[in-house]
């Protein structure tokens, strides 16, 4: 066995090690959100006196006073933290994360995501400042802004300047909402990996929240993606087999192999054109590699220990409760999934002309083939199906109101 074979196994031995054993299935949320000045809404400098790297560590000073907290550290600069129900780390200009531990109750999510905001805005208080949930900061320009002092994205910036005209932009003006999902085998992951290519333009629809662009109005409702696409093709794209019926674990191996490096955080890099494969020719990864090498690939749906949905724009949390209702629906319940994928027939050029008609004319445009107010709402339906208690009501009642005003956003 070459030492490709075996890397590529040690992959695939990663993502078999995320099997999860069939039962309800839980949702990983993480929600990333600007610190903006209360007066004109621009962002603040990561690190200004009222910074988010100032604020980080006023919350977890507050957290570890009366609990266990693991600070996460960059040569002694505290970047973010793990606590018992969620974690919170910095983005690349300073957006502030918040990951919550994956659970099945979405009302627990909420439960969560409330001790977090309630914190935080005790001490934005003192700044004049306020946290804001949209997909791309709410004015000025991602040029202006500093990176948090963080290696790896002073790398990923030097890279993305050589791939495409929007890394900065990416980089330094997004935040989003991800969703993870479990899969229960090979054959499951495979077929919510397509049924979630099929999803996404629905998602981003339900999603779309970027009101400004680089400190102007923006009528662009896939303006995120547009971003993403023009940062690095490669490395963005759904890997090229993940249309079709035979997709394995094998081959998003194969994909996340064959990215160009963009640095190497364990040891030596030279800094040469080269990619992952050739990196790691002659020796085998490391686990710290293969984590590594897989979070450095950024398609809208990626593959890890579950599946990252990550092309939905951030989200106030009420709004964002309804889309995981949805996703919970839809992704475990597997007469549902079979429905969807029966119904939508994608491949590139599909999601192409998808993503053209949605990103100028929105609920007005068409995915795949369907309309795609009628496709959400006969989505919302199937989903509701699978659902019961609150995650129903809190999906119904969003459908009455997505009805009653003819679709979140008309263009």
């Amino acid at each position: 066995m070459t030492c490709d074979d075996s890397n590529i196994g040690r992959l695939v031995g990663y993502f078999e090690s995320g099997i999860k054993p069939k039962g309800e299935g839980a949702l990983g949320v993480e929600l990333e959100h600007f610190v903006v000045g209360k007066r004109g809404f621009f962002p603040v400098f990561c690190d200004d006196v009222f910074g988010s790297l100032a604020i980080v560590r006023r919350l977890y000073d507050e957290l570890s006073a009366h609990s266990h907290v693991n600070p996460v550290l960059e040569d002694g600069v505290l970047l973010g933290f793990d606590a018992d129900d969620y974690s919170v780390s910095l983005e690349p200009a300073g957006q502030v994360e918040i990951s919550i531990k994956a659970t099945a109750d979405i009302g627990w999510i909420a439960v969560a995501y409330d001790d977090f905001r309630k914190r935080m805005e005790r001490i934005l208080v003192g700044g004049d400042l306020a946290l804001v949930n949209a997909g791309y900061m709410p004015n000025g320009k991602a040029a202006a802004m500093r990176l948090i002092p963080k290696e790896r994205y002073r790398r990923m910036l030097r890279h993305f300047a050589s791939t495409g005209k929007y890394g900065e932009n990416m980089m330094k003006g997004t935040a989003s909402l991800q969703v993870s999902i479990d899969y229960f085998s090979e054959a499951d992951f495979r077929m919510k990996y397509r049924v979630g290519i099929k999803l996404m333009p629905v998602l981003k629809l339900l999603a779309v929240n970027s009101p400004m662009f680089e400190g102007r109005s923006n009528s662009n409702c896939l303006i995120r993606t547009m971003i993403w696409n023009g940062t690095d093709p490669k490395r963005c794209s759904y890997p090229s087999k993940a249309f079709s019926d035979c997709f394995s674990f094998a081959d998003y191996a194969e994909y996340a192999l064959d990215q160009k490096m963009i640095y190497y955080p364990f040891g030596e890099y030279g800094g040469t054109d080269i990619s992952v494969r050739d990196f790691f020719a002659g020796r085998n990864m490391s686990d710290d590699d293969v984590s590594f090498v897989l979070s450095m690939v950024f398609p809208e749906i990626r593959l890890k220990r579950c599946l990252e949905l990550r092309g939905m724009d951030s989200l106030r949390l009420d709004r964002a409760l309804h889309v995981l209702a949805l996703i919970k629906g839809l992704f475990y319940n597997a007469e549902a999934l079979e429905h969807v994928d029966g119904m939508l027939s994608a491949d590139p050029d599909a999601l192409e002309e998808t993503e053209a008609s949605i990103s100028s004319k929105g609920w007005c445009g068409t995915v795949f083939g369907y309309d795609a107010k009628a496709l959400a709402d006969e989505l919302m339906s199937v989903a509701c199906d699978g659902l019961e208690g609150d995650d129903k009501r809190i999906l119904s009642t969003f459908q009455s109101g997505f009805r009653s005003h003819n679709g979140m956003l008309i263009r």
